[in-house]
């Protein structure tokens, strides 16, 4: 019997060619779509916490401390007969885990101009989450897609490592509304995104300063608090339903 020899480079080109053989790398960095990937089966755990303060007292009048559960669990049609992703809201907190509602998540394709816009859902009103390719110093209207007042957002860093509060991460997109600190009050409205996995991390603070305290422009806004709010929503776990 006659033995058949095949060189090892081309066997190994052979098997790289089979279906399955090739290893998936996903979406690549400059995807920048992919910070807010669309998946079924997704799953992602958030940590929100807001409190506010009212009457000139640095102490909070109230405060809200609870966990929410966001699981891309369909594609259903729309008004218009497109598909979306349904996400379904779950909260923990003093209560039994339970449904308090649906938003839902889409990304366009606009072939002219070569953009995504990625388009989320909450309580019936249309938001534009982002553009993509997102491009440092553009800005975007978030309210384009409603009938509410503009809201303009801008890009503030893309494709950069950071990380905190919500995980440490190789690529992250944060895109800013507004930010400011002075002696008069702290703004800090953003949101960060990472790579491949979406958003982790949101803060909305807004407080005011007492100006009628001895001195008052060199004591911190938070030691005299008038009047404000902070919101954070940090994510703290993540995975896919098997």
């Amino acid at each position: 019997m006659k033995q058949i020899f095949i060189p090892f480079a081309v066997s190994v080109l052979f098997l790289s060619s089979l279906p399955g053989c090739k290893k998936d790398t996903g979406p690549q960095p400059d995807q920048h779509e992919y910070y807010q990937p669309v998946q079924i089966g997704n799953w992602f755990r958030y940590s929100i916490d807001s409190v506010y303060y009212e009457g000139n007292s640095n102490t909070p009048a109230g405060s809200v401390t609870y966990s929410q559960i966001e699981s891309y669990d369909t594609d259903v049609p729309n008004a218009a007969g497109k598909l979306e992703t349904r996400i379904k809201l779950e909260r923990i907190d003093a209560l039994p885990r339970r449904v308090v509602g649906f938003s839902y998540v889409q990304r366009f394709y606009n072939a002219s101009k070569g953009e995504y816009t990625i388009e989320r859902t909450d309580n019936g009103v249309r938001y534009l989450l982002f553009k993509a390719p997102a491009i440092v110093t553009d800005t975007f209207n978030r309210n384009s897609k409603n009938i509410l007042p503009p809201e303009v957002w801008s890009n503030f860093a893309v494709g950069v490592s950071g990380g905190g509060a919500g995980g440490n991460y190789d690529y992250t997109l944060r895109i800013v509304k507004e930010e400011r600190a002075d002696s008069l009050m702290i703004i800090n409205d953003f949101e960060l995104y990472a790579f491949n996995v979406g958003l982790y991390y949101k803060e909305r603070t807004y407080i005011t300063g007492r100006t009628d305290v001895p001195n008052w422009e060199n004591i911190p806004v938070m030691q005299r608090i008038a009047s404000g709010f902070s919101y954070k929503k940090v994510l703290v776990d993540k995975g896919t339903i098997q």
